[in-house]
């Protein structure tokens, strides 16, 4: 993968002229990892950095997250931006509403799921299940080590047998396992159904295995970045850490400055 800050001064030239639509995912991306989602804040040069993109003409903020809608809109609070939350099974913006995928007979099977989950969980101290309306986020990152095994397997069999039934999706992130309905839509179907409507060039960011779908929905349109360089991203690029997805961002609004930022 190559590095994105080194490439950034030719890159700007792909969207100079038009409208940059500039996706971002927020946990591992905007913020770091924290060992529970209520940790999650952002720093404010992160913030102030949001705030002065969205207020250029020349750029559209969506910010592109597994929390669910409120959360993500509470946490951010950037007016004018859009935001998908649940993966994109909930979205809301300037002009643009989607939500409501899911069905009644979904909802209950994703209750019964948590109920079942929640039972067999109470051995493993430190794992808990974020209830996120549309879908289940189910942590472990507080368990211990040598039981982090036992969870996992835990989680992915009851999950298999509502998986085996069609009644669930699910995926697997950085200790979380994330229950989705059993639909063909994910991050990259929302960014595609953002695109759509919102015509411009797409610049997307994000970290995780949910990212993924969109690097891969995206091809060869825009500039998707993985943050953390692993090679079986497939993303076109990579940054280091949250701290240069805000320096990436910082740049943004300088847009006169055309220094040269090279890998440390």
């Amino acid at each position: 993968m190559i590095y994105f800050l080194n490439e950034l001064e030719s890159l700007r030239k792909r969207w100079e002229g038009q409208k940059a639509m500039l996706f971002l995912d927020f946990d591992g991306t905007l913020t770091p990892i924290v060992e529970t989602p209520d940790m999650a804040r952002l720093s404010k040069p992160a913030r102030n950095a949001l705030e002065a993109i969205s207020k250029w003409p020349q750029f559209q903020l969506i910010i592109i997250s597994g929390r669910s809608l409120e959360d993500i809109q509470d946490r951010v609070g950037v007016k004018d931006a859009i935001y998908a939350g649940n993966h994109g099974f909930e979205i809301k913006g300037p002009g643009m509403e989607f939500r409501g995928l899911s069905s009644p007979a979904y909802r209950k099977q994703l209750g019964d799921l948590k109920r079942e989950m929640n039972e067999k969980l109470d051995e493993f101290p430190g794992a808990f299940i974020e209830d996120k309306g549309e879908t289940l986020s189910v942590h472990y990152r507080q368990v211990k080590e040598e039981q982090r095994g036992g969870v996992e397997q835990l989680i992915e069999r009851i999950a298999e047998s509502y998986f085996s039934k069609k009644e669930i999706r699910y995926s697997t992130g950085k200790k979380v396992f994330e229950i989705r309905p059993p639909l063909d839509w994910g991050k990259g179907k929302a960014v595609m159904w953002i695109l759509e409507r919102k015509k411009g060039f797409p610049i997307y960011i994000g970290d995780d295995s949910t990212d993924e779908d969109a690097f891969l929905a995206l091809g060869g349109m825009g500039i998707t970045v993985h943050v953390g360089n692993q090679d079986t991203s497939r993303a076109q690029y990579y940054l280091n850490d949250t701290d240069e997805v805000v320096k990436f961002l910082e740049l943004l609004p300088g847009a006169n400055n055309h220094d040269q930022i090279t890998k440390p």
